[in-house]
């Protein structure tokens, strides 16, 4: 990687870190739609980067019995095929010895219930990146899976959930936004050229 220059990494809820990178060419999963036909899917196509982070995502509670296909699109579209189109476009525009930092959940790894199409479409994601560090590897791009545990946004849809979140902590509490920035800049910096196809846990020891 060239000399590093001081960037701004933003997460999903637009937190803003400070990361020390290349020339610093930034882009999330959350400016480009899951069409490949939308405007900014094409504006990012037509760009080279150092770094891309797939961070895109939304929920919905609800048991797999219940759920229905318009449910299914519905998860699946944003969370997987925005990602895959991210990554593969990322792949191709990546410069060499860039980082591609993909957002998944800590809640891949527990056994919860009513969150199957979430889990399922953020699971998905997790094997991509697996491929996908190998397939660029040649080209000293790193490629990692960032899992937030239970976070302090939107996602908590309640005071009982953030309470279960919190109980399963060691800290006793949910986390921040902006402390999963930190683990996205760390992963996206030059200190993190040794670390790809792995699945970084930032939940507060939940898992």
């Amino acid at each position: 990687m060239r000399p590093p220059a001081r960037g701004r990494l933003h997460d999903d809820a637009g937190v803003s870190t400070n990361v020390s990178t290349s020339t610093v060419n930034v882009v999330a999963a959350g400016e480009i739609g899951a069409s490949t036909g939308s405007s900014r899917f094409t504006d990012f196509a037509c760009r080279t980067l150092d770094i891309v982070v797939a961070n895109a995502g939304v929920f919905l509670r609800k048991p797999l019995t219940e759920s229905s296909e318009d449910d299914y699109e519905y998860l699946f579209n944003t969370n997987t095929k925005g990602v895959f189109f991210t990554l593969r476009e990322a792949g191709k525009r990546v410069n060499d010895g860039g980082r591609i930092v993909a957002v998944s959940s800590g809640g891949t790894k527990m056994p919860f219930a009513d969150a199957s199409l979430y889990l399922g479409s953020k699971g998905a994601i997790e094997q991509f990146v697996r491929s996908l560090s190998r397939e660029l590897g040649p080209r000293f791009i790193t490629v990692n899976v960032l899992s937030p545990g239970f976070t302090e946004t939107d996602m908590l849809p309640d005071d009982q959930t953030r309470a279960l979140g919190a109980s399963l902590s060691p800290f006793n509490r949910v986390g921040t936004s902006e402390e999963v920035a930190d683990v996205a800049a760390f992963l996206a910096s030059e200190a993190a050229r040794w670390v790809t196809g792995q699945n970084v846990q930032a939940g507060g020891g939940v898992v």
